[in-house]
């Protein structure tokens, strides 16, 4: 067996980093799941970010964007990090309303070519209430269910 050296484990990080974007939180979780001890991995960590090859901030950043991008709300994004042990940073709210803020026509206008069909037939009060399940189903809060309502129903009959 292969001695779990410093060096093997930051080649094994650069390897996964090549490939996606991770939090710190996921490449220990795979160092010690490689068999590398936490001492091992906090060194190996420490010269990746040391190097500027692991920023959590960009990784929240571009998770969000990618997750918006996927039509998932904040409460999937939420659950979906806590199930990966990812710790929210401080600023999360203020990301996600950010980023939400400024995707927010977007997002409303693909939920609707999307689901569109789904509630269009129905009368006005069951067709708000079956959009407003539809959003919740995606992880979107209340506060953004309401905005992409309310987008929707001003210009969705543009968008037929």
């Amino acid at each position: 067996m292969k001695e779990k050296t410093p060096e093997r484990g930051f080649s094994y990080v650069c390897r996964l980093l090549g490939r996606r974007a991770y939090h710190r939180a996921e490449l220990e979780q795979k160092l010690v799941q490689k068999g590398y001890c936490p001492e091992v991995a906090q060194q190996v960590l420490a010269r990746t970010e040391e190097l500027r090859l692991l920023d959590d901030d960009a990784y929240f950043e571009g998770f969000v964007w990618q997750q918006l991008g996927k039509l998932h709300g904040g409460r999937y994004m939420e659950h979906f990090l806590a199930s990966r042990g990812i710790p929210l940073p401080a600023y999360w709210d203020s990301l996600l309303q950010e980023q939400f803020g400024y995707r927010c026509e977007e997002l409303a206008r693909r939920l609707w070519r999307r689901f569109g069909s789904k509630v269009r037939d129905e009368d006005e009060s069951w067709q708000r209430q079956k959009l407003e399940g539809l959003l919740q189903q995606r992880g979107f809060r209340w506060q953004e269910v309401e905005q992409l309502r309310a987008i929707i129903e001003e210009q969705g009959h543009e968008w037929q």
